[in-house]
Order: structure tokens, then sequence, then C-alpha cells
């Protein structure tokens, strides 16, 4: 099963799927990320959507409630949400990638299941640091194990060709 699926446009997380919960540190962050959600009112919004977009008159031409959202505000939403795993990165210097290099990792795994946001948008490396604001010293860390991951050729090429 993906790290993230979509049924219906309705975006579902598999929040135990990449964690080892035998492992603190796992466990730790599939509870933070899990309040996270609930706080921000992630599952409200699109249960909302879900429960209740049926029931609403929609536009002419658009099909199902989740269209009524501009394609390019939805793939910008989750480019955000792909953002979410490297939050707080430079707030404070013991938060930076060389000491949490797994958020990384989480980041390629969930721009994957985001890929077609990833082609919407045309994402560079070089575009994508321009939306993501981290520390000189993490973007450099950020891009060259992106592009040793992925095996993009330079941080001009298109992302989604590498996903």
């Amino acid at each position: 099963m993906k790290y993230f699926q979509t049924h219906s446009n309705i975006p579902k997380s598999n929040y135990l799927e990449p964690y080892d919960l035998s492992n603190h540190h796992d466990l730790e962050q599939v509870i933070e990320i899990f309040c996270d959600d609930i706080e921000s009112g992630y599952f409200l919004r699109w249960e909302a959507i879900d429960d209740y977009g049926d029931d609403l008159p929609l536009p002419e031409g658009i099909s199902i409630p989740i269209n009524v959202v501009p394609a390019t505000t939805r793939h910008k939403l989750w480019i955000q949400w792909c953002f979410s795993v490297l939050e707080g990165i430079g707030q404070t210097k013991e938060i930076n990638l060389e000491e949490q290099f797994y958020r990384i990792e989480n980041f390629i795994d969930i721009l994957k299941d985001c890929q077609d946001s990833v082609e919407y948008l045309q994402l560079t490396l070089k575009k994508l640091l321009t939306i993501l604001i981290i520390p000189p010293k993490d973007q450099g860390i950020l891009v060259d194990t992106i592009i040793g991951k992925l095996k993009i050729p330079s941080s001009d090429h298109s992302m989604a060709d590498y996903l």
C-alpha cells in the first residue's frame, strides 16, 4: 500500500505503512503527524467534501465536488502538503537535514505519491527551492540527496520524470 492514496479524489493517509512502531522515534512521528492533521482540520475538510459535496449544486462543467477547487490550486495544495515532512527545518540549529536525514526520504516518497501535481506544476529542484524556504546548508543536502536518489541530471530538469 502506498504512503498516500486517493479514493474518489479524497486523500487518505496510511500513517503506519512507512514506520516501525516498535521504534520509539517512529511512533512519536506517527502520533505527531496524526495530531497535526486533526488540529489543522485536514480530516474535517475532506470529510465535508466527501460526505456533503454530492448534495451541493455543482457549477456547469463540474462533475465531482472536489473539482470546484481550480486544478492549479489543488496541485499547489498537494505540493504544500508534501512540504509538511520538512516542517521546522532551520528553525533551530538542532532541526536540520543533516541530523534528520529521514525527512528527505519521506519527502521523496510523498512527492512520488503526488507525482501528478509535480508534473502539473512542472516542478524542478530549482523551482522547488523558490517555494521551500530552508537554510542554504539544508538546501544543499536536500538537492544533492534528491539528485542522487532520483538520478536527476540537474536541478533544471523536471522532477516528475524521475519520481
